[in-house]
């Protein structure tokens, strides 16, 4: 009679292993995690993007700083797959960051994010090299999802020119 005890407990184990892994899976699929540098002068907009970062499991905050020249002083040392940056920063603007960074030795992919979502500022944004550009009224909507997309496109290499888009069409 002994086995009898063994082969129920045997089974507890298994299906707990297995509840264990498959509910793994579902909340974290297999890819790898993001990491994240936040550029942004309002401390409280930091903290709530932090907040909302870590609760994905798939993407990870590995630094924040209040201005353009910190991160660029950071990026290089935390090798970031994706900075998000805002355009309105004391001293250097975002934008302009963002140049400096995509035509140094990053692979940083930048996703600008402002509160001026007009199309000039895309525009200026895209020249400079972004990956892509989220207006901070939609960050509960986009930012996610274009934080993977941009990620899940890989490094794209540094802009050869500063023009319009249209420039290199014909």
């Amino acid at each position: 009679g002994g086995s009898k005890r063994k082969a129920p407990a045997m089974r507890q184990a298994t299906v707990a292993r297995y509840r264990r892994s498959t509910s793994d899976a579902i909340q974290a699929p297999e890819r790898d995690v993001i990491t994240v540098l936040l550029v942004d002068d309002q401390p409280q907009l930091l903290r709530g993007l932090e907040m909302l970062l870590a609760l994905e499991g798939d993407v990870r905050v590995v630094g924040t700083s209040g201005s353009a020249e910190d991160a660029l002083d950071l990026a290089p040392r935390l090798r970031p797959d994706i900075v998000l940056m805002d355009v309105q920063l004391p001293g250097m603007d975002g934008i302009n960051a963002t140049r400096r960074l995509r035509c140094g030795a990053s692979a940083s992919q930048v996703i600008v994010l402002t509160l001026y979502d007009d199309p000039a500022t895309r525009r200026r944004a895209l020249q400079a090299g972004a990956a892509a550009f989220v207006a901070k009224h939609d960050i509960e909507g986009s930012l996610l999802a274009t934080i993977r997309e941009v990620a899940a496109d890989g490094p794209t290499s540094p802009p050869d020119r500063v023009g319009a888009p249209d420039e290199t069409a014909g």
